[in-house]
């Protein structure tokens, strides 16, 4: 599943991380993700998701403004970014550890750990987690992701670094005990959509 930089339009892996090719930000040169979640000041807040090449023009303070989002000349204008507390369709991050069945597409287990530690099972297609071509041949565990909804929750704590996920919205995926409300750290989760 691509991600698309809301700024350039460049789409990208969330799960490919890269080096930051610019050592003057401070970057270490571990890789990293190749998206970065900015939230943006106007009249309200909104929230961005920009490649590396953006994020360095923007030169961002763990937030920007409107006027500096409006520089870029960026794809998506200030009004049409999602508001920073609303709901938003979201891919967490899973580990596709088996093959179940090789009736097209084939199905995959993949387990989502929440912040607890605690391992969630789901069976689905291979192309609801993962762009790759796996099959029984495959080697496991291979990473994967999952849409699913973020519920906002006021913390008092500012960003919270447990979020909410619903993964019944928007491909009704569930665990075999119905299950579809979990917690997982923030890190996990990337912000694609609005609702």
């Amino acid at each position: 599943m691509k991600v698309k930089c809301m700024a350039c339009g460049v789409e990208k892996d969330p799960l490919k991380k890269e080096v930051h090719p610019y050592p003057e930000d401070g970057i270490v040169d571990d890789p990293v993700s190749p998206l970065w979640m900015l939230e943006c000041q106007g009249a309200d807040w909104r929230w961005v998701m920009v490649c590396h090449h953006c994020f360095h023009k923007l030169d961002p303070d763990m937030w920007i403004s409107d006027r500096c989002w409006r520089s870029l000349n960026p794809i998506t204008p200030f009004e049409k970014l999602p508001k920073f507390g609303e709901p938003s369709i979201c891919i967490v991050e899973v580990q596709i550890v088996r093959h179940v069945e090789s009736h097209f597409p084939g199905w995959v287990e993949a387990v989502l750990t929440d912040a607890a530690g605690q391992a969630w099972s789901f069976v689905d297609k291979v192309p609801v987690f993962t762009e790759a071509n796996l099959d029984a041949q495959s080697t496991y565990p291979q990473p994967g992701v999952m849409a699913c909804k973020w519920i906002p929750e006021e913390t008092g704590e500012g960003y919270p670094k447990i979020w909410t996920i619903d993964t019944s919205t928007p491909w009704g995926l569930g665990v075999s005990g119905g299950e579809t409300i979990f917690k997982v750290f923030a890190n996990r989760v990337t912000r694609i959509a609005a609702l």
